[in-house]
C-alpha cells in the first residue's frame, strides 16, 4: 500500500493516463461493436411458456425466462461462437437452433445482457423489461459489416396469405378480425404470429406462424364440415306438420338445411293423428334418416239414413244420404234433416278400433190435414201435381209448409191456389168453380122464330181470395220486411229490409247469422295447424238498391253492397284460424221480386258475394 501511495503521489501523470485509458476502452465496446440488437424487435411472447420448468432453474433454484434470439448477417459457424454473459446474480445458458440461438437466463436477477464474439466485437444490452418467470421473449441480433455497402435498408417485413375454401369465413390474426374468405397483411420478419379461420356449420382451424424474410408466408385451410342434414318422413302417412327443436320447419317428407351437428328433437303433428316426438342425432356431413311412427287418432266411419235427407255431422253439412270419412276419438253429434221433417240425431262415441257404420233413422214427417170441398162437387184434386180424389175429401198425411192445390172439373175453370199446412191442424176449405159453358140455350118456340137465350153470367170468386186496390203509378208504396236466407254451403242468416216506391223507388238491406267467431280468428295460416274438424260460420250483408214497378202488384229489385262469409276452424289448441277454402269476402249483388198482397210485402232475392257464394232470400213483412 505504501508503495502504491508513492507511486500515485510522485507519478500522477502517469496515473491520469492509466484512467482514462479504462474509462475509454468501456466507452469504445460499444461504439466500435459490430453487433447490435435491431431496434424494437425485442418482445414478449404472448402465451409462450418454458414447457419443463423443472429442468430450467438458475443455480439458486429461482425462475429462468426464455429469449429466441434471431440472426441477422450471421453465418451459422459464427452464431456458434457468440458468448452470453450477464451480471454477477445472472446464469445463462445457450441453446443453439437452427437460424436462430435460444439462451435461458436467470429470470428475476437480469438486468442486461454482454454479447461478445472474437471478431464482430461486444455489444452490451440493457433489457428494456424486468423478465417474469418461465416467460418466452424474441429479439433479433444483427451484424454490421463495417465494410459492406449498405446500400437502401430494406423493409424489415412481409406478407401473410390466409384464404379459406368458404368465402364467408371469417379470419382473425393475432385475435383480430381482418376480413373473410381469402386476406392479406404485412407483418414485420422475424415475429411470430396466432391466427384463426371461423365460419359456421364448419370446425375452427387455427396455428401460428413465424414471418421470414423471402416469400410471403401462405396458409391455406379446406374447412371440416361440422353440419348434417335430417331427412325427415312420417309413417303411415306423411303431411304431417314438422317441428326442429321447437320451431315449425315444413311438412313432411321434408329435408333439413344445414344443420350445426349435435342433437335435435324432432315433433310431427298431423290432424287425426296423435303427436310423435323423437330425439335424432347429426354427425359432420350426414344425412340422418328420421322416421316417425304416427298412431292414429281415427276411425273410419260410414253414415247412412234415408236417401233425400242431409247428413250434418257436429253441425257441418256432410252430403245426402250416406257419408264415409274419418272421425277423432270422442263424442259427435249426427243427425238426419228433411225439409217439413222432424230431425233425427244421436251422439255417437267414437273408439278407437275397428271401422264404424253409423245408422241414423230417417226424419219423421210432420203433417197436417186437408179438408176440401167445392161447387160443384167431384172436383178432381192435385196436391203439387200428384191426385188424391175427388171433392169433397179429407186428406191426411199433408207434409207442414205450403203446396200448390188444384181443383179441375170438365166445364169449370182450373182453380189454383197456394195452402198452408200446420202441424196437426186441418185446414178446411170450400171453393167454388167458375162455369166456362159459352152458352146456354133456353129455346122459345115462336112461330119460325128461334130465340136463344144467354143466360146471365154469375160472377164466382174464391173465397179466400183477396183483392187490393190499384194504386197510380204515382202513388208511393213503402214497406218493411224480415227476411231468412238459405245457402248450399249450408248457411241460415236474418235480417229485416225496408224501402219506399212509386213508379220507382229505393231498398236497404242487412242480413247476418249473428255468429261474430269470424272477427276472432287468429292471425296464421290454415295449412300451418292442425285442425280439430269443429268450424263455424260468419255471415254477414249490407245491401242499397234500386225498385222499379213492373206492373201492380209486382216490383223488381236490383242492388248492390258488401258481403261476408268467413268460415272459422277450430285448431287442437281452441283456437280459431279462417278457413280460406269456404270463405268469401266482397261485393253482394242481389237481385229479386217484391209483391203487394193486401196490407202485406212479400219479397225473393237472389244474392251473391263475388259470384262465389250465392243464397236464396224471402221476405215477409208489411206494406202501406
Amino acid at each position: 500500500m505504501l508503495i502504491l501511495f508513492n507511486f500515485v503521489l510522485f507519478n500522477p501523470i502517469c496515473f491520469m493516463k492509466r484512467i482514462l485509458l479504462v474509462i475509454f476502452t468501456l466507452i469504445s465496446l460499444n461504439a466500435f461493436s459490430q453487433l447490435q440488437v435491431k431496434e424494437g424487435s425485442f418482445k414478449y411472447v404472448p402465451g409462450g411458456v418454458i414447457d419443463n420448468k423443472a429442468e430450467y432453474t438458475d443455480g439458486n433454484d429461482l425462475p429462468m425466462a426464455l429469449i429466441k434470439i434471431s440472426t441477422e448477417n450471421i453465418p451459422e459457424q459464427e452464431r456458434m461462437r457468440l458468448v452470453f454473459v450477464g451480471n454477477r446474480a445472472t446464469q445463462i445458458i445457450k441453446k443453439p437452433k437452427t437460424g436462430s440461438m435460444w439462451i435461458y437466463i436467470s429470470a428475476d436477477a437480469a438486468t442486461f445482457i454482454d454479447i461478445r464474439h472474437p471478431d464482430y466485437g461486444t455489444y452490451k444490452y440493457y433489457l428494456p423489461e424486468e423478465l417474469c418467470d418461465y416467460c418466452v421473449y424474441e429479439m433479433v441480433l444483427q451484424y454490421i459489416n463495417p465494410n459492406a455497402y449498405q446500400g437502401p435498408e430494406k423493409p424489415n417485413i412481409n406478407y401473410l396469405i390466409i384464404s379459406s375454401d368458404q368465402e364467408n369465413a371469417e379470419i382473425f390474426i393475432d385475435d383480430e378480425y381482418v376480413g373473410d374468405g381469402e386476406v392479406s397483411k404485412t407483418l414485420s420478419i422475424g415475429t411470430t404470429h396466432t391466427w384463426r379461420i371461423e365460419c359456421k356449420y364448419y370446425h375452427t382451424e387455427s396455428g401460428s406462424v413465424s414471418i421470414t424474410d423471402g416469400d410471403a408466408a401462405v396458409i391455406e385451410r379446406t374447412m371440416r364440415p361440422a353440419y348434417g342434414f335430417l331427412d325427415i318422413e312420417t309413417r303411415p302417412e306423411n303431411g304431417a306438420i314438422v317441428y326442429v327443436n321447437n320451431e315449425r320447419v315444413g311438412k313432411t317428407p321434408f329435408k333439413t338445411d344445414k344443420l350445426a351437428s349435435g342433437e335435435y328433437t324432432v315433433k310431427v303433428v298431423k290432424e287425426m293423428y296423435k303427436q310423435a316426438e323423437q330425439k335424432f342425432t347429426i354427425v359432420d356431413g350426414q344425412t340422418t334418416k328420421a322416421v316417425l311412427n304416427m298412431t292414429p287418432n281415427f276411425v273410419n266411419v260410414t253414415i247412412n239414413t234415408d236417401a233425400e235427407s242431409d247428413i250434418y255431422l257436429d253441425n257441418e253439412y256432410k252430403g245426402k244420404g250416406t257419408w264415409k270419412g274419418r272421425l277423432p276419438e270422442g263424442t259427435h253429434y249426427v243427425e238426419a234433416r228433411k225439409a217439413s221433417h222432424e230431425t233425427s240425431s244421436k251422439n255417437v262415441n267414437i273408439v278407437l278400433g275397428e271401422d264404424v257404420t253409423i245408422t241414423i233413422d230417417a226424419p219423421r214427417a210432420i203433417c197436417g190435414f186437408l179438408n176440401v170441398n167445392s161447387d160443384p162437387m167431384r172436383a178432381e184434386i192435385y196436391i203439387d201435381g200428384k191426385h188424391h180424389g175427388q171433392t169433397p175429401k179429407i186428406i191426411t198425411d199433408l207434409l207442414v209448409g205450403n203446396h200448390e192445390l188444384k181443383l179441375v172439373k170438365q166445364g169449370y175453370a182450373v182453380l189454383k191456389k197456394t195452402i198452408t199446412i200446420a202441424e196437426g191442424e186441418t185446414l178446411n176449405l170450400k171453393e167454388t168453380l167458375a162455369s166456362t159453358n159459352s152458352q146456354n140455350q133456353n129455346v122459345a118456340n115462336t112461330g119460325n122464330n128461334v130465340k136463344v137465350m144467354e143466360p146471365k153470367a154469375k160472377e164466382v170468386k174464391p173465397k179466400t181470395e183477396m183483392v187490393s186496390k190499384p194504386k197510380s203509378s204515382n202513388d208511393k208504396y213503402s214497406f218493411v220486411t224480415l227476411n231468412a236466407a238459405y245457402s248450399i254451403a249450408p248457411q241460415l242468416s236474418y235480417g229485416i229490409s225496408f224501402g219506399s216506391a212509386g213508379k220507382t223507388g229505393w231498398f236497404v238491406s242487412a242480413m247476418s247469422n249473428f255468429d261474430f267467431t269470424g272477427f276472432d280468428v287468429v292471425d296464421k295460416p290454415f295449412d300451418e295447424v292442425a285442425i280439430t274438424g269443429n268450424s263455424k260460420t260468419t255471415r254477414l250483408s249490407a245491401i242499397a238498391g234500386f225498385m222499379m214497378r213492373l206492373g201492380e202488384p209486382v216490383y223488381l229489385k236490383l242492388g248492390a253492397g258488401y258481403g261476408m262469409r268467413i268460415r272459422a276452424a277450430e285448431t287442437i289448441f281452441g283456437e280459431y284460424v279462417e278457413y280460406p277454402a269456404n270463405t268469401y269476402k266482397g261485393i253482394d249483388l242481389s237481385a229479386g221480386l217484391m209483391f203487394r198482397v193486401g196490407g202485406m210485402a212479400i219479397s225473393l232475392d237472389a244474392v251473391t258475394t263475388n259470384f262465389k257464394m250465392m243464397e236464396v232470400k224471402v221476405g215477409v213483412g208489411l206494406g202501406w
